[in-house]
């Protein structure tokens, strides 16, 4: 693949969504058995994560404020190890064993817990890095879009090309430069896909009788065949992408990680304002709003005096020049 002197990619003919959709498919079919384990396990990694929170939120429902404050911290940390660390080493699993399916060789389940074990912990950094950014962008409304496309595929580097952190998510936006538009059009694609077939399954529930069962059943099957179909999509997205021949090698710039570090910054700033707010109790939720409004107006009533003063000189101004204006007629 050849630059023009810009250095940008020329126009690159990446597979289509009806390839990605084939080539995922094949695969998925080899290895049904194994990627259903693991969606199985994801599962119930999500139900415990839910019954879990919500029993310790309605054991404390009618207790003090400071119980409830302390059964919300123990909420995040929970779902932080489970959503986190947990679904984490799922993902790995399946990335580990699709991977390898592809290159030819069949992994075993234990064989991709193994491998996974060693870079779980790396792929929830990079969520949690992904997380604060998408959040440092709320900042700029429409930031996260832009964020969500180019460092989405950090999470298969980490897992495949063994880079890490900053450098991760660097490369993913290296792999995404110049292939945009094209790169987002394929996400739309299976996005409208799976949401039209969830669409489908709730259409079950204008069915009298047994239209709530035929729902319960679809929907759960349909979840679970989904999430590894949809891993596989993405998995392919990323090769297609890797695949692309490029004149310029990859280099993380230190001005993009400092940029990247400025977002994450401002993200964990918003993330901890709202948590906070959250795990307050209604009447420390109160106490919060006023700090909030008090200090905004202590940092306002500085700038609204020099507005005044300012708007003041300049009304002056425009009198005297009123005033001059007619004595120079005369």
């Amino acid at each position: 693949m050849k630059h023009p002197p810009t250095g940008e990619l020329m126009l690159v003919n990446l597979p289509g969504v009806g390839s990605l959709l084939a080539r995922a498919w094949a695969l998925y079919k080899e290895l049904f058995p194994k990627l259903l384990v693991l969606a199985a396990l994801f599962g119930i990694g999500a139900f415990l994560n839910i019954s879990i929170q919500d029993s310790l939120i309605s054991f404390v429902r009618e207790g003090s404020v400071v119980a409830q404050g302390f059964v919300r911290v123990l909420n995040t940390v929970i779902n932080i190890a489970i959503s986190g660390f947990y679904f984490s080493f799922i993902f790995a699993a399946i990335v580990y064993l699709v991977d390898e399916k592809y290159r030819g060789r069949t992994l075993t389940l234990v064989e991709s817990f193994e491998m996974a074990a060693q870079r779980y912990v790396d792929v929830f950094v990079i969520g949690l890095l992904l997380f604060l950014i998408m959040n440092g962008g709320l900042a700029i409304v429409v930031m996260p879009f832009f964020f969500s496309i180019w460092f989405y595929f950090a999470f298969f580097i980490v897992l495949l090309d063994k880079e890490r952190g900053w450098n991760a998510l660097a490369k993913s936006r290296y792999l995404v430069h110049g292939m945009f538009f094209r790169v987002f059009g394929r996400y739309v694609a299976i996005t409208l896909l799976v949401f039209l077939a969830f669409v489908l399954v709730w259409l079950l529930l204008a069915l009298p009788f047994i239209g709530w069962l035929l729902f319960t059943l679809c929907f759960i099957a349909l979840a679970f065949f989904a999430f590894p179909f949809y891993i596989l999509y993405e998995y392919f997205r990323y090769q297609d992408l890797v695949a692309v021949e490029r004149n310029i090698p990859f280099h993380a710039f230190r001005g993009e990680r400092v940029g990247l570090r400025m977002w994450a910054v401002a993200g964990l700033v918003i993330t901890l304002m709202v948590w906070s707010y959250n795990v307050l109790g209604a009447q420390g939720r109160e106490r919060f709003a006023q700090l909030v409004i008090d200090r905004a107006v202590d940092a306002a009533l500085p700038l609204t005096s020099v507005w005044t003063k300012n708007i003041e000189k300049s009304s002056g101004w425009l009198e005297r020049l009123r005033v001059l204006t007619p004595s120079k007629e005369q």
